[in-house]
């Protein structure tokens, strides 16, 4: 996994914080890992999601969209928020980073 940029077949330019080579399985964006969120941090978090995926649907069907964040963030995609079953209805996979190195799905967060 590491940065890419692709070059779409009508010109448009997309990066992304990190995917697989050739033609990628898994797309993915890192959102603020720590300190208190703000509510640009936010409607970021919300256009990440957005940009992977329109990616995936239109260009890379099979890939898996991932979205990394800290904890803080998190608080956001708490249980019943409108903001997570969306995220859930179009396939967005959630990963909550610590402060160390643990890295988990937010299904496994209570």
């Amino acid at each position: 996994m590491a940065p890419r940029a692709f070059t779409l077949p009508d010109g448009t330019r997309v990066g992304v914080d990190f995917a697989d080579e050739g033609h990628p399985t898994v797309l993915g964006q890192c959102a603020p890992l720590r300190g208190p969120v703000k509510s640009v941090q936010r409607n970021k978090l919300i256009a990440d999601a957005f940009k992977l995926v329109w990616l995936r649907d239109t260009h890379f069907p099979d890939a898996r969209v991932v979205l990394v964040m800290g904890e803080q963030l998190s608080r956001h995609l708490a249980r019943g928020s409108w903001l997570r079953s969306a995220f859930a209805t179009h396939g967005i996979a959630v990963a909550l980073v610590d402060d160390g190195t643990t890295v988990r799905s937010l299904d496994t967060i209570t």
